[in-house]
């Protein structure tokens, strides 16, 4: 009789502990302006199941970046710039023949620096040392594709590469995805991963309710 009562009183005593855990995270907020005045912790609380889950799934490029990078030099940078742009003009006319549209082109960057040429100098008494000259300018111009059509990428690549003289090179070619299906993607595996841990949740809440009933 007094063993029965004791495990009675086991029972209602750990179901009104768990009736009193605090499930809700713990929030606290700082009001010191340099630090986030709002953070969860993420510690869990005594006593609370904690589940995690993962999805995942194989997904087709439909996005396909190419980056092209246009390079000219001369004496004066002025006429680096002006050879410069005739040759990115030349890359724009293939571009257009292949279809490729201006709002699928964008400039990434575009700069003009010196060409050094390092020399070595001597004084009669002063000893000798390496310097460097002056002896140019190039200017770089580089240009990033956003292709819906992946199937023109060899032919982006071909005719570019062909314009000038050792001017226009390709910097790399990269399959992805459009920002649109990758938000699509990102939130169908976020309800698959979800849906796993709610069913996780339920199995151990199963659990624990198995063992507290064996109390």
């Amino acid at each position: 009789m007094v063993a029965s009562l004791l495990i009675a009183l086991g029972i209602i005593g750990g179901s009104y502990l768990l009736a009193q855990v605090d499930w809700a995270p713990r929030v606290e907020v700082s009001d010191i302006a340099t630090y986030p005045n709002v953070y969860v912790s993420g510690i869990p609380p005594e006593h609370v199941i904690a589940v995690s889950a993962t999805a995942s799934e194989n997904a087709a490029p439909d996005l396909l970046m190419i980056q092209l990078r246009v390079v000219t030099e001369s004496k004066n940078a002025k006429q680096s710039q002006t050879d410069n742009a005739e040759v990115t003009a030349q890359v724009m006319d293939e571009l257009e023949k292949l279809g490729i549209s201006d709002e699928e082109i964008q400039t990434t960057s575009y700069r003009v620096e010196p060409v050094r040429k390092s020399v070595h100098r001597c004084e009669n008494e002063g000893g000798c040392w390496w310097d460097y000259e002056v002896v140019g300018y190039r200017t770089t111009h580089a240009l990033t594709l956003s292709l819906t059509n992946l199937d023109i990428g060899g032919d982006v690549v071909d005719s570019t590469t062909a314009v000038g003289t050792n001017q226009t090179f390709v910097d790399y070619i990269s399959f992805t995805l459009q920002d649109e299906t990758r938000r699509d993607l990102e939130k169908s595996l976020l309800e698959d991963a979800a849906e796993k841990a709610m069913l996780c949740s339920t199995c151990k809440s199963l659990l624990l309710n198995f063992l507290v009933s064996k109390v």
